[in-house]
């Protein structure tokens, strides 16, 4: 129990300022999709690594499921869990 009383204000912590960078979308700026749709309010965490070349050709979008996270290859800051795109 004394586990949850010490994740639990972490966690919270996490999503009130998350350790990524996120993208926040407002009613006030939605996102347009292609089909007409807008949404808002959400934001998308997500991370990056290394750096874009001077042609910007050498960057690559990971996507992952609704239940993943953006912690591809670095460890979640709340679990410790190393990221899930490493085997």
């Amino acid at each position: 129990m004394a586990s949850r009383t010490v994740m639990r204000p972490l966690r919270l912590s996490e999503v009130d300022h998350p350790s990524s960078l996120v993208m926040r979308f407002g009613l006030d700026e939605p996102l347009p999709l292609d089909c007409g749709v807008e949404l808002a309010p959400f934001q998308i965490a997500y991370q990056t690594y290394g750096e874009l070349n001077a042609q910007r050709s050498n960057a690559v979008l990971v996507c992952h499921a609704l239940t993943g996270d953006q912690h591809v290859a670095s460890r979640h800051p709340v679990t410790g869990a190393k990221g899930w795109g490493r085997p």
